[in-house]
């Protein structure tokens, strides 16, 4: 932590002094440091399978690789990047971001055997774990989707460009056509559950009403009827995404966009705990 803390402190002042070329460069030697950084970890797991130390380096290269290619850089005054936002398909570094969910979903697909567990990054991050579920048991799944934020926005309605923005979209089928691809297969509205959402822009709630997605716990903050919710899709087989944003700010938990009301911790645990007792988890996701 004290490395990584000195080492932003260098991209910062690098930053201060605009200059973008020597910016780059170090920030392309940070990715490399990371890169090591993760070879590193997955030599220290204990027991690890070579299989998943090695597919988690080849993921782990290829993001050096994406985050090397995809840096912004600036020629003769004006700030480029690869990706152009004229094309309503656009999704902010879009090719590096599908690139690595492909990756991840092939490491998924090799060494995953059995129930998943996710942890870290955004919302996007669930792609290739919600996809590996899907395959697993199609129709007889229901995503129960813990996040203050709906993420159904496509490209042509995001504010941002953010995939993070679009991820449950993405999920059903719809967006940037290089997420949809790595998705494959994609869920129906009846398959999603709402929990503790609330913040929803117009074309989200919209698109909530048209296709008659059940929420729960959005406006009032209760989750008692969730496990009603769930047996309404006749799914025998739950993957719960959790955002750490679906929890009141005032608990306290680190989060970079504050949605106010929300579930306590408690109520969150209880509420999923009473909810799956009829239902097999087969992965969970906390973001």
């Amino acid at each position: 932590v004290q490395s990584a803390r000195a080492r932003l402190n260098q991209a910062s002042a690098l930053l201060t002094s605009a200059d973008m070329d020597e910016l780059g460069e170090e920030l392309s030697n940070e990715v490399g440091w990371l890169d090591s950084t993760a070879d590193m970890l997955d030599d220290t797991v204990a027991g690890a399978p070579p299989d998943i130390a090695y597919a988690s380096r080849r993921v782990s290269s290829d993001r050096a690789r994406k985050s090397r290619g995809y840096k912004s850089r600036t020629q003769g005054g004006e700030t480029t990047s690869d990706d152009s936002g004229d094309d309503p398909r656009w999704v902010r570094h879009g090719d590096a971001v599908a690139g690595y969910l492909a990756a991840v979903a092939d490491l998924v697909d090799a060494v995953v055997p059995g129930p998943m567990l996710a942890v870290g990054g955004d919302r996007a991050v669930e792609i290739p774990f919600v996809a590996e579920a899907l395959r697993e048991h199609d129709d007889d799944l229901v995503l129960v989707w813990c996040d203050a934020v709906a993420a159904l926005h496509t490209p042509e309605s995001s504010p941002d460009a953010l995939a993070a923005g679009m991820a449950l979209r993405v999920l059903l089928g719809e967006g940037d056509e290089r997420l949809v691809a790595v998705m494959g297969p994609h869920l129906s509205p009846e398959q999603v559950v709402l929990v503790g959402t609330r913040a929803f822009d117009p074309v989200e709630r919209e698109y909530v009403a048209a296709h008659a997605i059940a929420c729960v716990g959005g406006d009032d903050g209760r989750i008692d009827a969730l496990g009603q919710a769930i047996a309404r899709t006749g799914a025998r087989h739950a993957y719960v995404h959790v955002d750490l944003d679906v929890i009141d700010p005032g608990m306290g938990v680190p989060v970079s966009t504050r949605v106010e009301g929300g579930l306590t911790t408690l109520e969150l645990a209880a509420g999923l705990a009473s909810a799956l007792r009829d239902v097999e988890v087969v992965g969970v996701g906390i973001t």
